[in-house]
């Protein structure tokens, strides 16, 4: 077996998401379907002989925790193709994850969401479910979250959240 390079990359080549996503009909939840997404403006990018086996897209997001704007890293996107699973490159690609933040602002949490069926994977990959309600933008309002959030920080939040974008 081939050596797994992980880099950070601002964007990914069309090859690469064909790679990363063309495996199975809905390589991400269902539950996305319809949603308007954001997307991060940075990748963890993992390969082995030049073509992408992994992927973690991140950016600087906002967060509005009782009406007060807190930046986050914003993560979403996280895939392997099947051959790699299993192998823990996930973990790895969250290291170099969490490497990179803690570079730039070790204060600032982690959030993905994932459907409640990935609760307890990435709960395995340190990260806690947030228990408010979480509302993000779709089409110019506010829509309440389908789906589950999780943060790698502890956040402190007495009311529902607010996400000024579409989801990442």
């Amino acid at each position: 077996m081939s050596r797994i390079e992980l880099r950070i990359a601002d964007s990914l080549s069309g090859e690469d998401w064909r790679s990363l996503t063309t495996w199975r009909e809905h390589v991400f939840s269902p539950e996305g379907i319809g949603t308007d997404w954001v997307g991060g403006n940075l990748h963890i990018r993992a390969s082995s002989d030049g073509v992408a086996i992994g992927h973690i897209g991140f950016g600087t997001f906002t967060l509005i925790i009782d009406k007060v704007e807190t930046p986050c890293i914003g993560v979403g996107g996280v895939v392997v193709v099947p051959e790699y699973q299993g192998q823990r490159l996930p973990m790895r690609m969250f290291e170099l994850l969490r490497e990179w933040r803690d570079q730039k602002d070790s204060n600032l949490p982690l959030v993905l969401c994932c459907p409640k069926n990935l609760l307890k994977y990435y709960h395995y990959h340190n990260f806690k479910q947030i228990v408010n309600d979480v509302y993000y933008l779709q089409r110019g309002s506010y829509e309440k979250s389908k789906f589950e959030w999780m943060s790698d920080k502890p956040l402190s939040v007495k009311e529902s959240i607010y996400i000024p974008s579409n989801p990442w």
